[in-house]
């Protein structure tokens, strides 16, 4: 018997966390990000395009918003990317004049190198990482979904069938054509103001929440890590 997954416009359920970077630099709390960052993504996915948000520090004046730096929007995309994700489709992602950099992986040390390029403008003072989000990305498929070349799923597009990517005994959920308006089946970003750091997660996919609620499953282990380095939630999880 097929397996059908069901596919929502809105989250099946949201998780938020928060924490506090005790100590007063912006490097320390991008670094708490990224941290945050890698510990969802092992779990979950392999990023294919990231967009980072970065800001001018606040002067501590009340009165006195922080001025707008020259580039705030970066994307970091990886070289090769699945047939789905087109010229023009890739164009549309992000926001207008991001400064784009390509790299042959998304990995901790390519987001680290693009991050300080970003913190670090030249002739500039510096920066911060206000937001760190995946537009685009590999997903992991569940366990028990791992032995399908595709996923047949109940969407508000109507029934589709979306193929699976297969490197060695792993199988990854590529992002969907551009014709079909589907959200990722897991969406994360982290955001951070001052020292406050921030997570917001929501599931679209029904297997996904399962990987999210059963103790033992990457998902779940990678909040229980999170809880574990000190954050805190700040919604429950459905």
């Amino acid at each position: 018997m097929t397996m059908t997954a069901d596919v929502r416009d809105q989250a099946f359920c949201r998780l938020d966390l928060e924490t506090t970077v005790h100590e007063d630099s912006s490097r320390v709390v991008a670094v708490e990000m990224q941290h945050a960052f890698w510990t969802l993504a092992d779990a979950v996915l392999e990023p294919l395009i990231v967009e980072g948000i970065f800001g001018a520090p606040n002067s501590g004046a009340p009165d006195e918003a922080p001025p707008r730096p020259d580039h705030p929007y970066w994307l970091l995309q990886r070289a090769a990317l699945p047939p789905s994700l087109d010229g023009a489709r890739v164009e549309s992602l992000g926001m207008l004049g991001a400064v784009r950099r390509s790299t042959r992986a998304i990995d901790r040390p390519a987001m680290a190198g693009w991050v300080e390029e970003a913190l670090t403008p030249s002739g500039g003072a510096g920066l911060e990482l206000e937001h760190l989000t995946v537009l685009a990305g590999l997903v992991r498929i569940p366990p028990v979904w791992a032995g399908e070349d595709a996923m047949h799923i109940e969407s508000p597009a109507g029934h589709l069938v979306v193929p699976t990517v297969r490197n060695g005994d792993v199988a990854w959920l590529a992002p969907p054509p551009g014709r079909h308006v589907l959200r990722q089946p897991v969406e994360f970003s982290i955001g951070s103001q001052g020292n406050e750091c921030s997570i917001s997660l929501a599931v679209y996919w029904s297997p996904w929440l399962e990987e999210l609620n059963c103790p033992g499953r990457a998902l779940n282990r990678a909040i229980e890590a999170l809880r574990a380095g000190g954050w805190r939630e700040t919604t429950d999880v459905a």
